[in-house]
This record gives C-alpha cells, sequence and structure tokens, in this order.
C-alpha cells in the first residue's frame, strides 16, 4: 500500500505549462533516453518525463512545452534519491517498458496509458482507459483505476474524511 501511495504522490507533482483546450494524451511519436529519464513525445506536442527517483518511486511531468527545471517542486525537497543513472527500457510494438529493482512501467504507446506493475507484474495502479492525464480550459485531472478495496489517502490539508477515493478536490495552491 505504501508503493501505491508514493506513485500516486508522484504522480500528481506534474506540471502543465499549456494554456491550450481540451486533451488526453494520444500517441507516442518518439523517445529519448537521458540518464535515470526518458521523455516521450506523442501527438498535439505533449511531452512526458518519466523520471526514476528511486527504485520504488517514479516521477512523472507532463507539458506542452519543454521542460523547465526552473519550477522544482515546492513538495519534495531532494527528487533524487538514490543516483539511477541506467534506466532499462524495452520498447515492443504496442508499449515500452521500464525496469526499476522494485517497479515495471509498462507504457502503451497509442493512446499514452501508464500501468505500474511490481516486480512480479502484479498491477499497482494504472490509467482510467485514455485519461490518465486530461487538461481541460481551466482544470487539469487525472484518472486512474482502483479495486474495489482499494483507497487514496492524503492530498494534503482538506476537510473531510481520510480516505479520499470518489472524491474531486481543487487544488487551490498550485
Amino acid at each position: 500500500m505504501k508503493k501505491i501511495f508514493l506513485i500516486f504522490l508522484t504522480l500528481l507533482l506534474f506540471i502543465a505549462g499549456v494554456y491550450a483546450n481540451n486533451f488526453y494524451l494520444g500517441k507516442i511519436l518518439t523517445y529519448h533516453k537521458r540518464g535515470s529519464e526518458v521523455i516521450f513525445k506523442c501527438e498535439d506536442s505533449i511531452q512526458v518525463l518519466v523520471k526514476i527517483v528511486s527504485p520504488g518511486m517514479i516521477k512523472l511531468w507532463y507539458t506542452q512545452n519543454n521542460f523547465k527545471q526552473n519550477h522544482p517542486s515546492f513538495t519534495v525537497i531532494n527528487d533524487s534519491i538514490e543516483k539511477n543513472e541506467n534506466l532499462n527500457i524495452l520498447e515492443q510494438s504496442d508499449h515500452f517498458e521500464i525496469y526499476t529493482g522494485e517497479l515495471i512501467i509498462r507504457i502503451q504507446k497509442d493512446p499514452f496509458q501508464v500501468t505500474f506493475l511490481d516486480k512480479y507484474q502484479k498491477k499497482l495502479l494504472a490509467d482510467y482507459q485514455n485519461k490518465g492525464y486530461v487538461k481541460e480550459a481551466d482544470f487539469q485531472k487525472t484518472c486512474k483505476l482502483l479495486r474495489p478495496d482499494e483507497q487514496f489517502f492524503g492530498l494534503g490539508e482538506k476537510n473531510g474524511s481520510l480516505n479520499r477515493r470518489g472524491h474531486i478536490f481543487k487544488m487551490w495552491n498550485s
């Protein structure tokens, strides 16, 4: 459960510097590996950076512009917990797989969708249909698949119960 929580938190750390209308992630056109990161270039000039923070923690960053390193996360002091210079990525006909010591990140090519698996290939977290990341005129959202017995916890100081499953939150400070 701790891994699922950490993965979910990293998913919330995305930054989109766009002012476009509604869009969903489309087909992956190219990719570029750089140290412990890989950048996927998708349709509509959307880029997705996948960074291996540690073998059990992944950071996803979505943008329609270039990745600006002068916009660090205010919630993470050090997003390079462990040096992981050797990112292992395998390209298949319909997806990519990125391997860490603890996780397999499976990225579908068309449309872009992310699934997190443990090293035994048990599904931990996955995008819901093509709504893994959606940007609309005045908000952004991410939709994930949950099993009936799973919950989300956290999301900062908000009123309500600790279990955030099924709730919508306005992130007023981001």
